[in-house]
């Protein structure tokens, strides 16, 4: 029986891939690699050119407008100049609504976006 288990687990052992053997082992330094998951409750913002918030909801008139994250805690994230996901805060009616994104966090205040979510 032992030798089963031995045999079995070595078998599992060389199926799983190196890279999360490595986060399993705590490798040092996978998360300068690969950015963090994280959840921000807050509401999308308009940024003008020098990345601050424009206060109107309505002020992002001009095409390719960034966007921001205003965090309930007061940060403000902005999103990863590449993220596409980015074109739904483009409806002002998101952009009114609080929302909770769950998001890649990339180097301290860019997200990228995984998933939009609506809060009642």
């Amino acid at each position: 029986m032992s030798r089963f288990l031995i045999t079995l687990f070595s078998m599992l052992v060389c199926a799983v891939p190196a890279s999360v053997l490595a986060v399993t082992l705590g490798s040092g330094n996978w998360n300068s690699q690969n950015p963090q998951l994280t959840v921000v409750r807050g509401r999308a913002v308009c940024l003008n050119s020098a990345g601050r918030e424009v206060e109107s909801p309505f002020g992002c008139t001009e095409t390719g407008s960034r966007f921001g994250f205003a965090s309930q805690d007061g940060k403000l994230y902005k999103f990863l100049p590449t993220d596409t996901m980015t074109t739904v805060f483009t409806d002002t009616r998101v952009r009114q609504r609080q929302l909770q994104l769950t998001a890649r966090l990339h180097d301290g205040d860019q997200l990228e976006i995984i998933k939009v979510q609506s809060i009642k």
